[in-house]
């Protein structure tokens, strides 16, 4: 799914982990997609239940990165 590998691509190129806003921020700019809240929260969820992500924080501290 592009939306999936788009947040993937973004956490890869990161330094750290990123908050929502900065992962839609890199999507935009890396790939000119943009991502509505439905999209993002089906897309973050699916990819934390596959342990490819992990959410550091809750609500609107939440940060993520790559599973290690």
């Amino acid at each position: 799914e592009e939306a999936a590998e788009a947040v993937l691509e973004a956490l890869r190129a990161a330094a750290e982990p990123l908050s929502k806003s900065e992962v839609l921020e890199a999507i935009e700019r890396q790939r000119g997609l943009q991502l509505g809240t439905s999209a993002w929260n089906a897309t973050i969820k699916a990819l934390k239940e596959q342990n490819a992500v992990v959410q550091e924080g809750e609500k609107k501290g939440a940060r993520y990165r790559l599973s290690e």
